[in-house]
């Protein structure tokens, strides 16, 4: 018998909602800054620098949870050493 499924939190959405807002923020902004004339290379190392700053962020505030046995059997490569 499997158990019951556990009830969606809002809190389990923040990772996703946070993810999809900012992509569509820094789509509207790429296009204001590359409309008034700043070059790909500069909108690219910010918005690079910006994005390592908040993963950085991210994975100091929230502590990682300890793999299932399921979960951890199923993040093991199955096809063996690369030689």
């Amino acid at each position: 018998m499997t158990p019951p499924l556990q009830p969606l939190r809002v809190f389990d959405l923040w990772p996703g909602m946070v993810a999809a807002s900012s992509f569509a923020i820094c789509n509207v902004l790429s296009k204001l800054v590359l409309a008034a004339g700043s070059d790909v290379l500069t909108l690219s190392l910010f918005r690079g620098l910006v994005g390592v700053a908040l993963l950085f962020i991210w994975l100091k505030a929230v502590l990682p949870s300890p793999l299932t046995p399921r979960a951890l059997f199923g993040s093991f490569d199955r096809a063996g050493p690369q030689v």
